[in-house]
């Protein structure tokens, strides 16, 4: 296991088994798009928010996403200024 990744020792359906992703953008078209190709092609489950103060509200409410998408430029918090708070957040949690 790389050093710095989290372990999950996760029992259950299929659903369970699946990478979670989070998808970060204001852009309603851009979230829908890349929700559905990782929903149909990949079979990730995915979670969208319109900016990187709901990314992390999210993470402070206990989610845990393997993959985050973020856009740059979103009103209330660009993706510059949460991509930071996200990985301080979860160097902590590990």
């Amino acid at each position: 296991m790389a050093e710095g990744a989290c372990s999950s020792d996760s029992k259950g359906d299929v659903t369970e088994n699946l990478a979670s992703v989070l998808i970060v953008g204001e852009d309603s078209i851009f979230r829908r798009i890349h929700k559905a190709i990782l929903a149909s092609i990949f079979k990730m489950k995915e979670t969208t928010v319109s900016n990187g103060k709901k990314a992390v509200d999210l993470y402070h409410s206990g989610k845990y996403f393997d993959i985050v998408f973020m856009d740059m430029d979103m009103p209330v918090m660009d993706g510059i200024k949460a991509t930071k708070e996200l990985r301080a957040m979860v160097t902590n949690f590990c």
